[in-house]
């Protein structure tokens, strides 16, 4: 599903960022949590090794967080900006975040949304991407949005298993053991003699995973628009009769 080689993704995982900002001496663990959002620019800023950053009057989508830094006793923004770089053209470490003054974007702390996505443009194409969770540990990535949608996983599940779509049906499941949680596509197959096969797929790895994980002790509850929403703090994921949807705020 993805069309794009031998590239370098940069700043497209929660996880990954909180990480490298961690192994920073200046900043240690002080940033603790990010939100990926689209602000404006209101005063430019310029890094002294790569040029002008931000410029003003600008929109950017990008990861950002409030930052408190007592070594210089000011608070700013902490802001990472996802980026799709062709491998073969990079010649040394690349700048992963910026720190930069709160003016920069003054009005970051009011913008609100609910399904935050970036659309970014590679050396190949034209990619959109979709913010989603790992509800083990409520960190967020940003992915290709095919493995939501009921319509694209049953075209994968068809190229990968054989058959035709005439073959399979596809409900939307919260899946639970005792040590690991998924959001999974359950997916039935039509078998002979009226038998069916399952196989679960999860949306955020956007693969098939081991039936095993259904052990004796695990749970799988239906996930819909309505009650049956998954709740994660403020943020939720529900299905409708067509995809997954992974919503900021109640």
């Amino acid at each position: 599903m993805d069309l794009l080689f031998n590239a370098e993704f940069i700043n497209f995982s929660e996880k990954e960022i909180l990480e490298n900002a961690g192994s920073d001496n200046h900043l240690g663990q002080g940033v603790k949590r990010l939100i990926f959002k689209t602000v404006r620019c209101t005063k430019s800023f310029c890094d002294e090794n790569n040029g002008e950053i931000y410029r003003k009057g600008q929109e950017y989508k990008l990861w950002i967080a409030e930052y408190n830094d007592k070594l210089l006793g000011v608070t700013c923004w902490f802001t990472a900006m996802p980026r799709i770089l062709d491998a073969d053209a990079i010649k040394g470490p690349v700048k992963t975040f910026y720190m930069v003054p709160k003016e920069v974007f003054q009005y970051a702390g009011n913008s609100v949304e609910k399904t935050p996505f970036i659309t970014i443009q590679s050396d190949y194409e034209l990619v959109r991407y979709q913010l989603f969770i790992d509800v083990n540990d409520g960190m967020q990535y940003l992915i290709r949005p095919w493995s939501l949608k009921k319509s694209d996983v049953l075209a994968f599940a068809v190229k990968k298993l054989g058959g035709s779509l005439e073959d399979y049906n596809i409900r939307g499941r919260f899946l639970c053991n005792a040590a690991e949680r998924h959001i999974v596509w359950l997916i039935g197959r039509k078998r002979k003699r009226a038998s069916r096969e399952y196989f679960f797929f999860d949306v955020l790895k956007q693969d098939f995973i081991s039936w095993n994980i259904y052990d004796f002790n695990a749970t799988m509850t239906p996930i819909s628009s309505g009650q049956a929403k998954i709740h994660i703090g403020n943020n939720t994921v529900e299905a409708n009769k067509y995809e997954f949807v992974y919503k900021l705020g109640k």
